[in-house]
């Protein structure tokens, strides 16, 4: 306990100076890409309250986006018709001031900024709008595929367990007539599904633990201490999992914080089909429990890159080995998220590919969610890491 705790207290400083810096800038980049894609849309909320369902807000700006659309272009193409028509010589003609107002008010920050709250709008609320309809006809294709005899029987138990869940996301969709404002929680799911500080932050943690202790032969005198190397290896890996956790639940905190500062705490029950590219998710849960489940994923996913890198820090024994093996582990997960299938969505941990419509793999002629598989995977990769750890520990020679 005395070597647990002192490892701890060892570790405590560069785990709190390393989350705070890159915490802060997740946060710029979380409001930096939030702005890129939602623009200042401070009329937004007041325009999107105006609406009792979904389904009206949706018809409403798609319409409303078109038509201003459709008027800008009128006029630029007004204005070129002028000019063509009034060509003298190849002076092309002076256009008059009502055509000059009409060009600069469709050039006006007012006017885009209209066209683009209503085209936002219209992108957000297609999946509220559109979901329940959706998800009907695919239980509907489902179901005629059951009534019309079909053989396979992979397929059908794949429609049966699809069926299934979707069943239970319409009674929740049904039960929830609130519309949503889904811009700071859409922005949120694409951020943590495509950002790399997380990973920078676990390499920064754990590609050095075992590395700099064996170069600087600190390790022998461990290895001749009352605890020994085994003992050491396994309170220093275990301590190297704790350091990853607290990273990450410190830095989906406040991500989480941010995105119930800009919508409030209501949005924590929207159901999860109402999310940017989730209306078909056959995932029964509000936005609160999709949370839980993205950071259940994440946090498991990282803490078995983790293992990895102390693993490649202990087999290499030099800092610049480690390094070089932990980026390279790193850098292929990012770069896996391009393989298409459940290989691609395991390896890179493609939250949106594994919670999103039909993310099931055959299996011995049953349907097994790649979630499922990811889990498993995920939890014996790093428990297996974790004991080569302890084993390789006690035969492992320090650099001189």
């Amino acid at each position: 306990m005395k070597l647990f705790t002192f490892i701890i207290k060892k570790a405590m400083k560069p785990t709190v100076i390393l989350t705070a810096g890159l915490l802060c800038a997740a946060l710029v980049f979380m409001c930096a890409s939030f702005n890129s894609s939602y623009g200042k849309a401070d009329d937004y909320k007041k325009i999107l309250s105006g609406f009792s369902t979904a389904k009206e807000g949706y018809e409403f700006s798609k319409g409303k986006s078109s038509m201003i659309s459709d008027t800008g272009n009128e006029i630029y193409a007004k204005a070129d018709k002028y000019i063509n028509s009034h060509n003298n010589g190849g002076v092309p003609g002076v256009l008059p001031n009502s055509m000059v107002d009409e060009l600069l008010e469709a050039r006006s920050a007012s006017y885009e900024n209209s066209k683009q709250i209503y085209t936002i709008m219209s992108k957000q609320l297609y999946s509220q709008a559109k979901s329940c309809e959706l998800i009907s006809e695919r239980v509907e294709g489902y179901s005629r595929n059951i009534r019309r005899g079909v053989k396979d029987e992979y397929s059908l138990k794949t429609a049966e367990l699809m069926t299934d869940d979707y069943t239970e996301v319409l009674h929740n969709e049904e039960s929830s007539d609130t519309v949503y404002d889904t811009r700071a929680a859409d922005n949120f799911t694409d951020f943590l599904s495509s950002e790399i500080i997380s990973y920078i932050g676990i390499f920064m943690l754990t590609f050095s633990v075992f590395s700099s202790e064996l170069q600087s032969r600190r390790f022998a005198s461990i290895r001749i201490s009352a605890y020994g190397a085994k003992k050491y290896a396994a309170a220093r890996s275990f301590t190297g999992l704790l350091q990853a956790a607290v990273f990450f639940t410190v830095f989906c905190f406040a991500l989480v914080l941010s995105v119930l500062i800009s919508s409030g705490s209501s949005i924590l029950s929207m159901p999860v089909q109402y999310l940017k590219g989730f209306e078909l998710s056959h995932l029964s849960l509000s936005f609160g429990g999709f949370i839980l489940y993205v950071y259940a994923i994440k946090l498991i996913h990282l803490l078995a890159l983790a293992a990895a890198s102390m693993l490649i820090s202990l087999i290499s024994g030099k800092v610049i080995v480690s390094a070089f093996g932990s980026g390279l582990i790193f850098a292929l997960c990012i770069a896996s998220g391009r393989l298409e299938g459940a290989a691609g969505q395991i390896l890179s941990c493609d939250i949106i590919g594994m919670s999103n419509d039909i993310n099931v793999i055959d299996l011995g002629g049953s349907p097994i969610r790649v979630i499922y598989i990811f889990t498993a995977a995920m939890i014996a990769f790093t428990l297996i890491s974790f004991l080569m750890i302890i084993l390789l520990s006690k035969r492992r020679r320090c650099y001189a």
